[in-house]
C-alpha cells in the first residue's frame, strides 16, 4: 500500500508498505489479507463497530483514516460472507 497526496499538478506518491496484516503509515491504519474462494465481503471489527469490506480478486483491505500513530486498537477479522 502506498499513501499518496493530491497536489496542484496531480498525485504524488508518499510512504508505503507491503500488503497483508495490520499497519499504519501517515495517519492511515490498514488491515488486509487473503479471502477464501467465494467470499464477497470481510466483516472487520474496529473500535467497537463492525465494518463490511468488499473482497476483490481474493483480497480484502480495511482502512481507517486519521488514525493517530500508536493510539489505535488492532482491527479484527470477524468473518467472511
Amino acid at each position: 500500500m502506498v499513501v499518496c497526496s493530491r497536489e496542484e499538478n496531480g498525485w504524488s506518491g508518499g510512504s508505503g508498505t507491503s500488503f497483508g496484516g495490520t499497519g499504519w503509515t501517515s495517519g492511515v491504519l490498514f488491515f488486509g489479507g487473503d479471502a477464501p474462494a467465494g467470499a464477497a465481503e470481510a466483516v472487520v471489527r474496529y473500535e467497537g463497530a463492525e465494518h463490511r469490506v468488499p473482497v476483490v480478486s481474493g483480497f480484502f483491505v480495511f482502512v481507517a483514516w486519521n488514525a493517530p500513530d500508536g493510539d489505535w486498537g488492532p482491527p479484527e477479522l470477524v468473518r467472511f460472507t
